[in-house]
């Protein structure tokens, strides 16, 4: 019974670890004790940065939003969600302009010590959001367009018959 729960536990491990969906373990006080593939290459900037000494998430958030770190920690000290229970997401938005880039963080208790933190990096669907919003105004602009041109075009036509019907024949 032993070995097979080991062999349970591996695999749930490795699937953590292999997940395209970021995961960071954390403990009460925000220290990192586990940290997936795709976690630490979505937080390299943060982790990597010079100013950043730290091995504790809350510090590491902390460097690019403050604030977000102060919802999350009261979210954590409020609640006695677990994982069944689920938990609102947490939008995540480090940098500016073309550098932008956006997560939604889900927060769930693991157990009353351990944390588990999901990152989904919504950045490409953000653009790609914003791209459709563009061509959509940009559709819309041309038809506009069309239709003004369409009335004037209209107005002409009528003014040309109305103007041949004062000519003699």
């Amino acid at each position: 019974m032993g070995n097979h729960l080991t062999q349970t536990e591996d695999k749930l491990f490795m699937l953590m670890k292999c997940s395209p969906t970021g995961m960071v373990e954390i403990d009460l006080t925000g220290a990192i004790i586990n940290l997936n593939a795709q976690a630490e290459l979505l937080l390299s900037p943060f982790i990597s940065a010079p100013d950043n000494t730290s091995n504790n998430f809350y510090d590491i958030l902390a460097t690019a939003d403050p604030e977000l770190t102060d919802k999350i920690k009261r979210f954590i000290e409020e609640t006695d969600n677990t994982a069944d229970q689920g938990s609102p997401l947490f939008t995540f938005i480090p940098g500016s302009g073309n550098n932008e880039t956006r997560f939604n963080i889900q927060v769930n208790k693991l157990s009353p010590e351990s944390i588990l933190l999901t990152f989904v990096d919504t950045t490409d669907k953000l653009k790609k959001e914003r791209l459709l919003k563009q061509a959509i105004l940009e559709k819309n602009v041309l038809q506009g367009k069309f239709e003004i041109a369409s009335n004037v075009l209209q107005d002409i036509g009528n003014a040309v018959e109305g103007f041949s019907s004062y000519l003699p024949r």
